[in-house]
């Protein structure tokens, strides 16, 4: 195969990768029940409150609308949600309730008025909205729009304007920071690929939040740190710290990314003035001014806001128990089932991070100096997770798991570019590994829907044995109580349009699948 044909035949590749992963956005935000999303129902009620009010929220007086209050009742929700709020319906209990008493309360759901959306009567104050509120004002453009739209219908839109977004500009950032470190082309779409087929990508930006911003934009931001270091000069300059800016205004995890930017900086342009770094402390500087004089922190974040400092976290990191906490975040960094926390195969999952192992054992046997600044950053984060999960620990009073594991995302695209670059240069052993990967990573996305989310979000529960999954599938059951009916009953489109968009997916997963498995041995 000529060059020429073979750049054109990697890019289809690649475009119909892309149209993958946007197509699981879609089934994802479509399948997860309302606020089934960590934490989704406060981060909703901060895009609401800037819609609303058109001023930003203040942690300890906003508190969720009568809207979003009275869907909470009406829905089902994870047991762990259940703990905080004991008034509220858990997936057993909703399941257990009496046909007309579950059709009812959905019916209830898709007729909330949107007036209730200004009122505030007695509701739990909202502890998200002390983020940075970059995404949260371009979702409540959004919530505006759709305001006349009943309470379902609109966080739906909202999750697929953002989730979608989110698929292109990951894929543009990983592909910034690919060429930038000069990776081989044929793997590019097989990155996305990995990328797309990771449950925990979607878990994190398919639900009202902000994750669906900041995750490019770390990837953006690495790019541009390997861009700034390999030419360091005025244009360089300007995308590092606009990346960093618009980062700090997205998610505190950015100030771990601070120092390393200061000290590339520092490094490889001492001595030549860099008038454009100083955009990043202006745009964000003052956000982070503001929470220090709102709440006496710099984050603004529940745990440092209740006083868990510095010193308390350092006093602390002795006393974690930190190999079954590294094993909790590691597994849970691929797959966690939402608010209810289930997860996936065990071995599965080890095996996942066995991979990933291999091919960071083998990158770092030969990294090229640029990919050295990526590990850098990589390091800083994992810096910046070790602290959250002492602050956690502190706060929770030693009862966590661990860091909040969607905090892990930022670094999925670097990892997985460097454990494929480790595979690419270790011959036929990492083209062997290569595509134990590629088939790990299909089999888990396609068993997602099928084995894990589809059977929780229908009634069959957490656990399910493969022979009695598909006896539950093939099973004429009672006419109302069929899979199909109580799955519509929690998701946020018609549980046939659900079971097609998997169908789909588990398809292109296998097909594209084949196709880039015969990618490394063409030229």
């Amino acid at each position: 195969m000529d060059s020429t044909a073979g750049d054109r035949r990697r890019k289809l590749l690649t475009l119909a990768v892309l149209a993958f992963g946007v197509a699981n956005a879609a089934l994802y935000s479509s399948l997860v029940p309302l606020w089934e999303g960590f934490d989704e129902a406060f981060h909703y009620g901060y895009v609401q409150d800037v819609a609303v009010s058109r001023s930003l929220p203040v942690l300890g007086r906003a508190s969720l609308s009568d809207e979003v209050w009275t869907s909470l009742r009406l829905v089902p929700v994870s047991f762990i949600v259940r703990r905080s709020y004991p008034s509220l319906t858990t997936f057993d209990e909703f399941f257990a309730l009496p046909p007309a008493e579950q059709a009812k309360r959905r019916d209830q759901l898709d007729h909330l008025s949107p007036a209730l959306r200004a009122s505030h009567s007695d509701t739990p104050k909202n502890y998200e909205v002390h983020q940075a509120p970059a995404a949260y004002a371009v979702l409540a453009l959004g919530d505006g729009l759709w305001a006349r739209a009943v309470l379902p219908a609109r966080v739906w839109l909202l999750r697929l304007a953002a989730s979608m977004l989110c698929c292109l500009a990951v894929a543009a950032a990983a592909l910034y920071l690919a060429r930038g470190l000069g990776w081989r082309r044929m793997d590019e779409p097989a990155l996305l690929f990995l990328v797309f087929c990771t449950q925990m990508f979607y878990a994190t930006v398919c639900h009202v939040a902000n994750d669906w911003l900041a995750v490019p934009l770390a990837v953006g931001l690495l790019g541009a740190a390997v861009r700034f270091y390999r030419a360091p000069g005025s244009n360089s300059g300007w995308m590092l710290a606009g990346t960093l800016a618009l980062g700090l205004l997205t998610k505190a995890y950015f100030l771990a990314f601070v120092p390393g930017v200061l000290a590339l900086v520092v490094w490889r342009a001492w001595g030549r003035p860099q008038m454009t770094l100083l955009l990043a402390p202006l745009l964000s500087g003052a956000w982070y001014v503001r929470n220090i004089l709102q709440y006496g922190s710099l984050t603004g974040m529940v745990e440092s806001v209740n006083g868990v400092g510095v010193r308390a976290v350092v006093a602390a990191l002795p006393r974690i128990p930190w190999l079954p906490t590294i094993g909790y975040m590691a597994r849970g960094s691929l797959w966690t089932g939402n608010n209810t926390f289930s997860t996936f195969s065990r071995t599965t999952l080890d095996l996942m991070l066995l991979l990933v192992l291999a091919g960071i054992v083998l990158v770092v046997a030969r990294l090229n100096p640029a990919e050295r600044i990526v590990l850098a950053g990589i390091a800083l984060f994992i810096l910046a997770l070790v602290y959250a999960t002492a602050q956690e620990y502190v706060f929770r009073k030693g009862t966590s798991a661990g860091a909040s594991v969607w905090y892990t995302q930022p670094l999925l695209v670097p990892v997985l570019g460097l454990v494929l670059a480790g595979f690419a240069r270790a011959g036929r052993g990492g083209r062997w590994l290569r595509s134990a990967m590629l088939l790990l990573w299909a089999y888990v996305i396609c068993a997602t829907y099928w084995v894990k989310l589809i059977p929780l979000y229908a009634g069959h529960g957490e656990n399910a044995n493969p022979a009695h999954l598909f006896d539950w599938y093939l099973r004429a059951t009672p006419p109302g109580q069929g899979i199909l009916s109580r799955l519509s009953l929690v998701t946020l489109l018609p549980a046939g349009v659900i079971c097609g968009l998997a169908g789909l997916v588990t398809a292109a997963a296998l097909v594209l699948c084949g196709f880039l498995l015969r990618a490394p041995d063409e030229s």
